[in-house]
């Protein structure tokens, strides 16, 4: 799996943890469009990084115990990028700022 669309999945996940709007877990698997088995997987990974996840009963949805930002980085190499908008000219810029 790509990492861009990993990076995807849990900015969706983060999204709805942090609007406490998950439901269920297997509501939860039918947003993210994968299998209740997967959503467990992907919770896990957001503890790995140490990330305050619970799962609150009363609310029947996943949350945080505080106040959590995230920050995605994608990075592109400099031929990915001249694939996008601005070309030849962005892959000029790329590589006059990150010189190999």
């Amino acid at each position: 799996m790509k990492a861009s669309f990993l990076n995807a999945e849990l900015m969706r996940l983060h999204d709805l943890i942090r609007k406490k709007s998950t439901g269920t877990p297997a509501e939860l698997a039918r947003k993210l469009r994968c299998s209740e088995r997967s959503v467990y997987h992907k919770i896990e990974r957001l503890k790995d990084y140490n990330l305050p996840v619970i799962y609150d009963t009363l609310r029947q949805s996943y949350c945080y115990t505080r106040d959590v930002s995230i920050v995605f980085n994608i990075l592109i190499d400099g031929e990915a990028m001249a694939k996008l908008k601005g070309g030849s000219h962005t892959l000029r810029m790329y590589r006059r700022l990150c010189p190999h």
